[in-house]
């Protein structure tokens, strides 16, 4: 349709670093369903954060159009194959020891024990070196799985 806004048809997020998240209110999404692609193992994003956030948005009364695959095993970086072995990478930065922080409509927070609390960028400095450097490895058969993952989701909501 001419001159009609583009918009998201679906996301796809795989291994992200967990920092952000939306308030849960009235249009904080897009409206198009998201994929989360999630390592068990993951120490950069542990999956009990994006678990946090779900539960915080469905308790606020806007659920997220969230859906997650967690992979048995897998760390970060699960899809590049000049990883080989896990290993411990600590000159990278990290926020896994970090809160969510919440943006949208309202001032920026963080997201404490399912619920919003102040943003102190002191603190967010703080978190981020109390946990510097995350591991990761490349997983061929996790690789594999979330490709066909990722295409049967957007099949899924990508079909006419």
């Amino acid at each position: 349709m001419r001159g009609a806004p583009s918009r998201f048809a679906a996301h796809v997020a795989t291994y992200p670093a967990g920092n952000y998240g939306a308030w849960a209110e009235e249009g904080a999404y897009t409206g198009a369903p998201i994929l989360i692609l999630l390592g068990e193992k993951d120490d950069n994003l542990p999956v009990v954060k994006v678990e946090g956030y779900l539960v915080y948005a469905s308790g606020a009364g806007h659920p997220a159009p969230i859906t997650t695959v967690v992979y048995p095993g897998a760390l970060h970086a699960w899809t590049v194959s000049t990883l080989g072995a896990p290993r411990f990478y600590p000159q990278y930065g990290s926020a896994r020891k970090c809160p969510i922080i919440l943006f949208g409509r309202r001032a920026p927070t963080v997201l404490v024990d399912g619920r919003a609390q102040p943003f102190d960028p002191d603190a967010f400095t703080a978190c981020r070196a109390a946990g510097p450097g995350y591991s990761m490895a490349y997983d061929a058969t996790t690789r594999t799985k979330s490709a066909a993952d990722t295409v049967a989701f957007l099949q899924r909501h990508l079909s006419p």
